[in-house]
Parts: structure tokens; C-alpha cells; sequence
């Protein structure tokens, strides 16, 4: 564009002087007709643009991860005069899509709408404002150029992706739960599971007496083997922890992790806390599927920008924890600061599982994690393509079948 304005600057000098020295009609008309010609170029660009107007709509407001989203934009030219070319950038929808959408180029005719529909993959959660598109009007010759913003407000929610878990086995704590447990110590006397005659060993306070009357025959009552545990789940949120996370892949493979065994513990019904510590600390707590949403948002707010190192935030939380909790460290780099943090925790009587998000296989980490097993300490590392089900199914954490 830059070339044509020297060449039209050029070409409206030697108009002008040949005009002028010349003298007569023809150069006059000319010169004439180029003046008028710049001036409806310039008109078109800089007075015809306000004659645009636009309007942004999706098909829903809130997602989750690897989701496809359809945003439209509607471009409505109200004037009886055509926009010979308009460049368009789709700034807000650049933001949610892994890679940045093309500019369009486009005719608009007098008193047409053009509508434009994009389709994407919403590729990391978070809130986002879509409304923000960005016009290049230029005229018929490339000598003038007009940025129109729209900035309208759109929010959208995307949240983090739940994988759906099977089976994952947590070990039992207190009394009177959910978690089936294959100990007598654990008959929750509140849940009744059948009736059956009695045999000589059996307890006489499991006796009822009231059938028993009834069918002048002793009867026993079996109740289920339950336990219940408290999940208490800690994300890495330090900034130095993802310096080399490229394209926040590692970011979004812990996210969804977390996501993804909140979601199971809280469908079997366990009292759960996620502890984050970030820009802010993150407290939020639960029981009942009823209550992943809240989890979620606050997993969708979540940044890793926090100066708190994990080993810090654990030693401080714990202080506040019960014997017997468990605790799930949800880390992305696993130091040996972090190792012997762990083994003092285990000191505690608290049960504690590493799950570690890395593609690295290195010796080191192999010799740690062989020490925090050798220390009963469970750990469990994913890599960013592998499938969280094969994973997380298949873990040794301690079994309470």
C-alpha cells in the first residue's frame, strides 16, 4: 500500500505541474478527475465506514476442552455505496483456537449483510471475550486505509475436559462410608444388606429380635462393609514449575487430571478439598456430583503464576489436615526437596499419592519414584498423550475392593 501512495503522490505531482506549465482544458480535466478520484477514495474510507455495522453470536456460552465452537459474525453495510475491500481479523477467536485463524477478504454491496461462520477447537479453559473483531478498510486503489473495531462483550466459559474413570480404588479411613472395604472393622451399622439365620460364632448384637420372634428361629443382620476417606487434592501452581511449558500442553494435561478424579470422587459420594495455590490461594470444598461445577470453575480460573513453592504450600496445608487423609499431589516437576517433604508427611499418617505430569523419563526420576514407593508412597506419572483412564485405572494406589 505504501508503494501505491508514493506512486499516486508521484503521478499527482506531474498532473499538477503539467496543469500548471502546460495550461488548457486537457491537462485541467485530468488533473481534475484525479483530484476527484482521490477524494472518493478517501471519502469511502474514512466517511463510508460508519455506515458498517456488526453483530457476533456462538452456540452456546459455556464449553469444555478439545469441544468445537461455532462463532459467527454478521457484517451489515447500510449504505447505498459498495466496500470495495475489507480485510477481516478474527482477534477474539484467535484467542480460543490453538492457531490463529487466516484474515478474510471480502466485497460488501450496498445494503448487504455478510455472514461469517467460523467453527474451532476450544484448545485451553478459561474465560474468554470473542467479541473483538478487527476491519481493514482500504479503497479501490490501495491508497487509503481505515482499522474499524468492534468490540463487543461476549464472555465464554471453557472449562476444563473430564475423562470419565472407572475405577479407581482409595484406601478407607473412618467409619460409616462409601468405599467398599473387605475388613469387618468397617460394618457401617447404618446399612443394612440381608438377613440370615444364625450360626454359632456369630454376634449376638447383630441378633433380630423382632423377626427373630416372629419365626421362633434366630436371625442375624449383615451389614455392608464400607469406609469413608477424605480426598484432599493439591495442584502445583508456582510460575517456575511450567518455565518450559510450551503452548501450556502441560498446564492443561495437570488441569484435566485433577478435573477428571475430582469428578470420580466426588460420583462416590467422598468428602473432597482442592488446594491451590496460584496468584491466590484456592480453598473449595465438597461431597455429591452435585458439586463438580463449583469445581470446575475454579479449576477454569486456574493460572500457574503463583511464587509459593509446592513443597511450602503442602508443609503449611497439612498442618490443618487429620490424621488419616489423603492426599493427592498433583505436580509437574518432582525435586528432591519435594521427595523428603513427602516422606516426612508419611511420618503423619496421612496417605499419599504422586501423580506426575511429564513426558521425561529420566534416571533421577526413576530413582526418586522408586524411593517414595520403597516409603509406601504411591506415584503415578502421565505423560501428555497418554490416555488418563489406562493411567489412573491402573495405578497401584491401595486397594479397598
Amino acid at each position: 500500500m505504501n508503494k501505491n501512495r508514493r506512486n499516486f503522490a508521484l503521478l499527482f505531482l506531474l498532473l499538477m505541474l503539467w496543469a500548471v506549465f502546460a495550461g488548457g482544458r486537457l491537462p485541467y480535466f485530468i488533473f481534475t478527475v484525479f483530484i476527484t478520484i482521490l477524494l472518493f477514495s478517501y471519502y469511502s474510507v474514512y466517511g463510508y465506514t460508519r455506515h458498517i455495522s456488526s453483530f457476533f453470536w456462538t452456540n452456546k456460552k459455556a464449553f469444555s476442552v478439545g469441544d468445537e465452537i461455532e462463532i459467527g459474525y454478521k457484517l451489515n453495510n447500510t449504505g447505498i455505496l459498495p466496500i470495495a475491500y475489507v480485510e477481516i481479523e478474527f482477534k477474539g477467536a484467535n484467542q480460543v483456537s490453538s492457531g490463529n485463524i487466516p484474515r478474510e477478504l471480502c466485497f460488501i454491496k450496498p445494503f448487504q449483510i455478510l455472514n461469517i461462520k467460523k467453527s474451532m477447537i476450544c484448545c485451553h479453559r478459561g474465560f474468554y471475550d470473542i467479541g473483538n473483531l478487527v476491519l481493514y478498510v482500504r479503497d479501490l486503489f490501495h491508497i487509503f486505509e481505515k482499522t474499524v473495531d468492534f468490540d463487543h462483550i461476549m464472555m465464554l466459559e471453557i472449562y476444563p475436559r473430564v475423562v470419565g474413570v472407572q475405577s479407581m480404588n482409595f484406601p478407607a479411613t473412618e467409619y460409616f462410608g462409601t468405599v467398599a472395604v473387605p475388613h469387618l472393622t468397617y460394618e457401617d451399622y447404618t446399612s443394612l444388606e440381608s438377613l440370615q439365620k444364625y450360626v454359632q460364632g456369630d454376634s449376638i448384637k447383630k441378633v433380630h429380635w423382632k423377626l427373630s420372634a416372629k419365626m421362633d428361629q434366630l436371625y442375624v443382620k449383615n451389614y455392608e462393609l464400607s469406609g469413608n476417606t477424605r480426598v484432599h487434592i493439591f495442584l502445583d501452581g508456582e510460575r517456575n514449575s511450567f518455565s518450559g511449558d510450551t503452548g501450556r500442553m502441560i498446564e492443561e494435561k495437570l488441569v484435566e487430571t485433577a478435573a477428571s478424579v475430582i469428578a470420580y470422587v466426588l460420583k462416590k459420594d467422598l468428602a473432597t478439598a482442592l488446594h491451590i495455590q496460584w496468584q491466590e490461594r484456592t480453598y473449595i470444598e465438597g461431597r455429591g456430583i452435585e458439586k463438580l461445577p463449583y469445581f470446575l470453575k475454579e479449576l477454569m480460573r486456574f493460572q500457574p503464576n503463583g511464587r509459593i513453592t509446592i513443597e511450602d504450600f503442602i508443609g503449611t496445608e497439612c498442618r490443618m489436615l487429620s490424621e488419616g487423609s489423603t492426599l493427592m499431589m498433583m505436580i509437574v516437576q518432582l525435586t528432591e526437596t519435594l521427595v523428603y517433604k513427602l516422606v516426612r508427611l508419611k511420618e503423619k499418617r496421612l496417605k499419599l499419592i504422586v501423580v506426575l505430569i511429564s513426558n521425561q523419563l529420566s534416571e533421577d526420576i526413576e530413582k526418586k519414584t522408586i524411593f517414595l514407593k520403597r516409603n509406601r508412597i504411591d506415584v503415578i506419572q502421565i505423560g501428555l498423550q497418554e490416555e488418563l483412564p489406562g493411567k489412573l485405572e491402573g495405578s497401584l494406589w491401595t486397594s479397598a475392593k
